[in-house]
Order: C-alpha cells, then structure tokens, then sequence
C-alpha cells in the first residue's frame, strides 16, 4: 500500500451488509476499499460476521477542515 501524505486525519469504517429489500444479514461478504485514484490498488480488504457486520477498520482521510 502506498502512502498518502495528504491523509493526515483518521476516519472509521464499519459494514452492514444485509440481502437486498430485507434485514436479512450477509455472512462472510467481502468488502474491498479502494484507492480512488488507483482503483486496482485494495487499501483494506475485510468480511462481515454472522451478524453481517465487518469490523471497524481506521482509515487516512483529508484534513477536516477540508470537510467543514
């Protein structure tokens, strides 16, 4: 993975991942996050539980003064 200097903050990223017009939850689904400018490059490659939920994972994010 490289490193992005401009991602001097830290966001949280956690899935919930559930069938599609239900609440039925997902085990073992894949979620892949990606470099937007480099989308072959996988940043964190994580799955949900029996709960169909992933773990919180931390992620390099802009400034947040860029957010405001």
């Amino acid at each position: 993975m490289a490193v992005n200097s401009s991602l001097t903050d830290t966001g949280y990223f956690q899935a919930n991942v559930t069938a599609q017009n239900s609440t039925f939850p997902i085990e073992n689904a894949t979620i892949q996050i990606r470099e937007l400018s480099n989308p072959d490059e996988i940043i964190e490659e994580i799955k949900t539980d029996k709960n169909g939920q992933s773990e919180v994972i931390h992620l390099g994010t802009t400034p947040i003064e860029f957010s405001l």
